[in-house]
């Protein structure tokens, strides 16, 4: 699953790490997800039986779905940045002194027990299922750490079908280094966040397991090249400074989306199917200056920009101790995705993408 260079090749995970939950709760997004990624993994603790449908386990059996136990040292390390994160970060975010009524559950197998009193004091109560009783927020909270550390370990993308869960994964990717100020104008920068359009079927709702699995079978090369151009030029992106470079990596970026994608369409279309968009949300970081040139000269990174006709970029969140930046050191197959479905119109040479406001999301956690 690691990225590897084969001589001037590099290939990258095709696998991806679904967040924050067990279960899939929209099985046509999780059709649309297995159209994208050849895998993907979630994170069950072994005492726990997924309630799963038909076609879910259809997926599971033939290996597109895959659970991963969590080992000792999976939860030794989340215990480790859990109360790491909780004695020294410079303030608690808002959401996580949440007091409202709502109530979620967290499985005690996810737990380790150096940190168990901790959330013991924060729980509302524990049902007699052992089940931890706690706000969401201090609940996804734990899990969105929980995510990243087995994202790190195995070098596994993250995979979200919630918008808010995506956008607070930004905080937890970039170990909390944010401060109230979300948009510091002196940081060089940042967390951001690319979208794009994904070409799929029309139709994925009424197709069963088997028939999602024929077509991945079928297009699997078109599936492998156009993940590989993102993730190649995600990889790239994060480690650029230099303005005019970067300003050649996205055009060559938009070139190769845009062969990939037309074949894809060319090939969906010649089946006797509609093809129908889906939205997929890259968060990585960058520098700002590379942002700069990337949103077609905004002033304002912030900003979500078109570039070309490939996608849309913009900055969420900008960095608060430089020294502390895990850009340098970011990985492509530690990148964090949201896919959307439905949320993608094109209209002539318009781009159209209704996303949420990632900033806003994330200010509203850290300062509600």
């Amino acid at each position: 699953m690691k990225e590897k260079n084969n001589g001037n090749q590099k290939t990258f995970s095709s696998s991806v790490l679904y967040y924050p939950t067990i279960e899939f709760h929209d099985e046509t997004w999780l059709k649309s997800a297995l159209l994208t990624w050849e895998k993907i993994y979630r994170i069950v603790p072994v005492s726990y039986t997924p309630f799963d449908s038909d076609d879910v386990k259809r997926a599971i059996d033939i290996g597109c779905i895959e659970n991963i136990n969590l080992s000792k040292l999976d939860l030794t390390q989340t215990a480790s940045s859990f109360q790491d994160f909780w004695d020294n970060v410079p303030f608690i975010p808002a959401a996580l002194e949440s007091t409202d009524d709502t109530e979620a559950r967290l499985h005690p197998d996810k737990v380790d027990a150096r940190i168990r009193p901790i959330l013991d004091s924060l729980s509302k109560s524990i049902d007699p299922e052992g089940f931890l009783r706690l706000s969401p927020e201090i609940a996804n909270a734990y899990m969105l750490l929980l995510s990243e550390t087995i994202s790190r370990r195995r070098q596994i993308p993250k995979l979200t079908d919630n918008p808010d869960m995506f956008a607070i994964m930004h905080y937890f990717a970039n170990d909390g280094n944010f401060d109230e100020w979300l948009t510091n104008d002196a940081s060089n920068e940042g967390t951001t966040t690319v979208v794009l359009e994904n070409v799929l079927p029309d139709g994925i709702s009424e197709m069963d397991m088997k028939e999602v699995i024929k077509f991945r079978n079928q297009f699997k090369s078109y599936r492998e090249d156009f993940r590989n151009s993102i993730m190649s030029f995600t990889q790239q992106i994060a480690l650029i400074e230099d303005q005019e470079f970067a300003q050649i990596e996205i055009d060559k970026f938009v070139k190769d989306l845009t062969i990939t994608r037309e074949s894809l369409s060319k090939a969906i279309a010649n089946e006797g199917r509609k093809i129908i968009s889906a939205g997929l949300s890259i968060g990585l970081p960058t520098t700002l200056t590379a942002i700069g040139i990337l949103a077609l000269g905004s002033t304002n990174p912030f900003t979500l920009s078109q570039i070309g006709t490939a996608g849309l970029i913009g900055a969420v969140a900008t960095i608060a101790d430089f020294k502390k930046s895990r850009r340098k050191k970011w990985s492509s197959n530690e990148s964090l995705y949201y896919m959307q479905l439905h949320k993608v119109a094109r209209s002539g040479n318009d781009f159209k993408i209704k996303v949420r406001s990632y900033e806003a999301i994330l200010n509203e956690f850290i300062n509600d």
